[in-house]
């Protein structure tokens, strides 16, 4: 028998790319997708694929959280263990532009002026 995952830990997993409660409407929504009737307390492999499926349609940077929720469903559970991956920014990823501070244009502009 697969090995199945808590709710909590896959809300714990998707809160590494969503805040508190955008993590538990996404995982609403996609149960509501599926079909389930009643709030599922366990996820087994094939469940979590399908939630992999359902985030990476969601585009918004979410392919790093799909591969994770893949990677446990191929493990046979374990969210815990790849969730790690989630976190961790991916290299590729351009960092934040510093950007000028428009306060000090216009102190400097001030300044200019006064003389």
């Amino acid at each position: 028998m697969a090995a199945k995952v808590p709710k909590a830990d896959v809300i714990n997993t998707l809160e590494k790319r969503f805040d508190y409660q955008s993590a538990r409407n996404v995982f609403s929504n996609w149960r509501k997708s599926a079909g389930f009737k009643d709030d599922p307390a366990e996820l087994d492999g094939s469940n979590l694929s399908g939630l992999a499926d359902f985030i990476e349609g969601l585009g918004d940077n979410t392919a790093s959280l799909a591969g994770s929720l893949r990677a446990a469903a191929a493990k046979g559970g374990g969210v815990k263990e790849v969730a790690v991956a989630v976190a961790v920014p991916s290299s590729n990823e351009p960092e934040p532009e510093e950007q000028d501070d428009p306060k000090e244009d216009r102190k400097d502009d001030k300044k200019k002026r006064k003389k």
